[in-house]
């Protein structure tokens, strides 16, 4: 049996109120995600310097992980852009094929 649609009318402030939970939210989400950042690139640090505390060090470390992040973020990046283009280039095999496969009903 098929599902059926319901469509609810809220008050233009509910709606605001749904909107900004659902901002919050995301707010949260994007929080946790840069404090475990930063929580993982403290411990790189602790362990790429130990008992160093001189800041030049730690800055220069620091930055060394930033940039291996970015390395790996953009080859990450790379790839998908691979895939998307193999995927691109198997649909427009498909199409071709289809295209050059005669049809039945030529006029």
């Amino acid at each position: 049996m098929p599902a059926k649609r319901v469509t609810i009318t809220v008050p233009e402030d509910v709606a605001r109120l749904i909107e900004n939970v659902d901002n919050v939210s995301a707010y949260f989400t994007a929080a946790a995600r840069a404090s475990d950042r930063r929580m993982r690139t403290e411990a790189l640090l602790r362990r790429a310097v130990g008992d160093n505390v001189d800041p030049a060090v730690q800055a220069r470390v620091r930055a060394n992980i930033e940039r291996q992040r970015a390395a790996n973020a953009a080859a990450r990046a790379q790839r998908e852009v691979r895939e998307a283009q193999k995927a691109l280039e198997e649909a427009e095999a498909r199409v071709a094929a289809l295209d050059a496969h005669p049809r039945g009903n030529a006029a």
